[in-house]
């Protein structure tokens, strides 16, 4: 049964494409990119502004301190245009 098992494994890796292995493979930052851009596509705006603020935390824990300055610079104007879209509702 355990060779069986290992056998289907096997088999199973060999014939799946590679980039369907790399996509349960991605970096934090990479996930925080394509979150934020999915959010700024379909969220409101505080939503967005929050989103903003978490990318920029995501680069802050990966030690990247330049992306971390661009992006809390970003998620600050993110933020900005978020407070004027309620002031003029």
């Amino acid at each position: 049964m355990r060779t069986q098992s290992l056998r289907w494994t096997l088999y199973a890796a060999a014939t799946t494409p590679v980039g369907l292995l790399a996509t349960g493979c991605s970096n934090p930052t990479e996930k925080a990119e394509r979150r934020f851009e999915m959010v700024k596509q379909h969220g409101d705006p505080d939503e967005i502004c929050a989103e903003a603020r978490r990318r920029a935390e995501v680069w802050l824990d990966a030690g990247d301190q330049y992306e971390y300055d661009m992006k809390k610079v970003e998620a600050d104007l993110v933020c900005i245009s978020a407070r004027i879209k309620k002031l003029e509702r």
